[in-house]
């Protein structure tokens, strides 16, 4: 074969080769783009469907539901206590921050009506000492950080926040209720049977109940609090009141 027609030989399957190559990686590219973009679907928002047992797996997201402890729900102790359900708030640091799907429990804020801060209320002990013992074993209790939750000052109203605490079970204040759950619609909240059986009243309009907020109200005897309809008071009510329910928060150690 002559030189020239080599040379044009060479340079046809050099030319078809390049080709191919091109057209395989061009290949591999879509395929790994459609496969982050199907990673991606539904990073943020409810997914009321979702329920993820398993506290260990590191890919459950923000909305999402997740099932850690038990507490009695049915107000039928003969079965024993029920899973807790917890909706994921927030997910960072190896730790995703829940608060309870439903109102778990029907507690005073304080057993009296006095002055009172978070830092010194009777709920803030009952949730670190009895429910804490009653809802986790062990092991769950482990997976349980303490924290530094901070002393959120009332948007509206000048009373005294009192200092940061360090706890493992505590209440969404009034700027976390509204950075986290973000509408009305989600923030309304029905109670198990066992917190109707233990007082919490309920609408009977839309089966919700009012849930206690951390954040002092309007007046330092006052705690504010979330209605039956989502919204956020930040004037609160007396922390006696014995009929508002109760949803309890904490950060939980993925794995």
């Amino acid at each position: 074969m002559k030189k020239g027609k080599m040379k044009k030989l060479l340079a046809m399957v050099l030319s078809l080769v390049m080709l191919m190559s091109f057209a395989a990686c061009g290949g591999g590219e879509s395929e790994q783009t459609k496969n982050s973009e199907s990673s991606n679907n539904g990073e943020n928002g409810f997914n009321d469907n979702e329920i993820d047992s398993d506290i260990s797996n590191s890919k459950y997201k923000i909305g999402d539901y997740i099932t850690f402890g038990k507490y009695e729900q049915d107000n039928d102790t003969s079965n024993g206590a029920e899973d807790i359900e917890w909706l994921v708030l927030d997910v960072k640091g190896g730790k995703a921050l829940a608060i309870s799907k439903y109102q778990l429990e029907c507690k005073l804020y304080n057993e009296e009506r006095i002055n009172v801060t978070w830092e010194a209320c009777t709920l803030r002990e009952w949730l670190n000492v009895d429910f804490i013992n009653s809802a986790f074993n062990s092991t769950e209790k482990a997976r349980i950080p303490t924290v530094t939750v901070p002393a959120d000052k009332n948007p509206s109203y000048d009373t005294n926040s009192g200092s940061a605490t360090q706890d493992k079970i505590f209440l969404l204040s009034v700027d976390e209720v509204k950075r986290y759950i973000t509408s009305d619609v989600e923030r309304k909240c029905g109670p198990t049977e066992y917190a109707l059986a233990n007082g919490a009243d309920v609408n009977s309009n839309n089966g919700n109940c009012w849930w206690w907020l951390r954040t002092a109200g309007e007046y330092q005897n006052y705690a504010a609090c979330v209605d039956t309809v989502g919204d956020v008071l930040d004037y609160g009510t007396a922390v006696d009141i014995d009929d508002i329910a109760v949803r309890p928060a904490m950060w939980i150690t993925i794995g």
